[in-house]
């Protein structure tokens, strides 16, 4: 029952989008990636956002938040901040949802250029949000283990990212990371201009804003320079200041792709003679590959960081130093195994709630207090 209604939302949602997207006509840029997507949406939007840009490409617009399923991208195309929390909130959505719809489409303001996520967290979700907003211009950032329980293996996984790519028209553009192996072998076959960006995390990011402000034709300096401004999301590879110290912040979600790539830039952002210290939750949705996923990780960070710890039962097979039940208790004890030198990565799946141990080592911080 809870699915049908949300299949009936989701379709009366979408009838309103498409009156919007049929007048206005937006060029649409969509982002897909089983990590990285919101961060290089938020990329492509700090390049073409700039003041130099919109006398060449108009206002430009995306989607807020995590606006990206079957539910949450004809939010977006409405101009919605996002999903409504409780029975009023939606009523409130579903009532003034028409009207909304028409003034868009008529006579309010609208972006000429609308950067959106896709998410896809079982097959055919791709299709199914293509058919509402088909992109002129294609992004995949990743292929990797991500929602195995509904794909079943990461092949899969590649398929459906690429349905993407494929439903962009010969004179759209499609631009691919260069260094995932799955991602950069979907070019084959594809009809439109495909081109690669090279790098990880916030610089392959970059590297795609970069791309796609060329194939727009936007002035070169101005692009980088507002790049040059753009820090990152909170949650996800965030990097902060921690008096003598760091700490990445990419609590949002977590899947063996991303956890991989947070140790990776743990390595690379950590000060010559800082300790790494990884505080790792689980990884969810990962089937009956969980614990492979989660011994390979816990093999891949304890050969880089000097000290590891898990959080929650299936972290367990990292072979931490230190391991809690949960990241409640985590954030009461963790504090006594940090230093203020060290640098420091909080990751996890959402379902672990990793943002508590980040609020208790910045709360720390602000103290002035720690561990010696």
């Amino acid at each position: 029952m809870k699915h049908l209604v949300k299949e009936l939302i989701a379709g009366y949602l979408a009838f309103w989008a498409r009156i919007v997207l049929r007048e206005r006509r937006p060029r649409i840029i969509g982002v897909t990636g089983s990590v990285g997507k919101t961060t290089t949406k938020e990329a492509i939007y700090a390049a073409l956002a700039n003041p130099t840009a919109q006398p060449i490409i108009g206002l430009v617009g995306k989607s807020s938040g995590n606006l990206n399923t079957e539910v949450g991208l004809p939010l977006a195309i409405l101009l919605f901040d996002e999903v409504p929390d409780g029975v009023l909130a939606w009523a409130m959505i579903l009532l003034t949802a028409p009207l909304r719809a028409l003034s868009l489409a008529t006579f309010l303001i609208y972006p000429s250029t609308m950067i959106l996520e896709y998410a896809a967290d079982r097959p055919g979700d791709i299709r199914r949000l293509t058919r509402l907003a088909r992109p002129d211009i294609a992004v995949v950032t990743a292929a990797g283990p991500a929602h195995l329980e509904k794909f079943g293996s990461v092949l899969r996984v590649a398929e459906e990212k690429r349905r993407l790519a494929t439903a962009v028209s010969p004179d759209g553009l499609v631009v691919l990371a260069r260094d995932n192996l799955h991602t950069a072998a979907m070019a084959r076959g594809l009809h439109a201009e495909v081109r690669t960006a090279p790098g990880r995390g916030m610089k392959l990011a970059e590297n795609i804003a970069m791309l796609i402000a060329r194939h727009l034709q936007l002035p070169e300096n101005p692009t980088r320079s507002a790049l040059k401004k753009f820090t990152g999301l909170s949650g996800r590879l965030h990097v902060v200041s921690q008096g003598k110290g760091i700490l990445i912040d990419d609590t949002y979600n977590a899947n063996p792709l991303s956890m991989e790539l947070a140790i990776d830039t743990l390595c690379e952002v950590a000060p010559a003679k800082a300790r790494r210290v990884a505080i790792l939750g689980y990884m969810a949705e990962l089937g009956h590959e969980t614990e492979r996923y989660h011994i390979e990780i816990g093999t891949y960070a304890r050969e880089r960081v000097d000290l590891l710890i898990g959080v929650g039962k299936p972290s367990l097979l990292y072979n931490a130093a230190y391991w809690y039940p949960t990241s409640a208790a985590a954030a009461t004890a963790v504090l006594e195994h940090l230093r203020p030198t060290d640098a420091v990565l909080v990751k996890g799946s959402r379902s672990a709630s990793m943002e508590r141990v980040v609020r208790a080592i910045h709360k720390r911080s602000e103290e002035g207090h720690g561990s010696h």
